[in-house]
């Protein structure tokens, strides 16, 4: 699962990740904060949770750091209504 503007990591710890079964092979979260990114990983440890910086505005074109076809779910409690183009 991946968790397009996770911040700090709490939502993706302490929301998303009780609720994946058991047998989940990894969650990540994904912020466009460097800061936030750092925090996170500092926090937050799990051998099956990673996070990354990744701007979904700008790098969506580069599949090479974040492919949306390596995830079965993609989620986001704060990040779409902050990007002005959707498509």
């Amino acid at each position: 699962m991946l968790d397009l503007g996770c911040g700090p990591g709490k939502m993706t710890t302490q929301v998303l990740m009780p609720l994946l079964p058991e047998d989940f092979s990894l969650l990540v979260g994904a912020d466009i904060s460097a800061k936030m990114i750092q925090y996170a990983s500092e926090t937050y440890t799990h051998p099956k949770l990673r996070f990354t910086q990744f701007d979904l505005a700008k790098d969506i074109e580069n599949t090479s750091q974040l492919r949306p076809s390596d995830y079965d779910k993609i989620f986001s409690f704060f990040c779409l209504h902050c990007i002005s183009d959707h498509r």
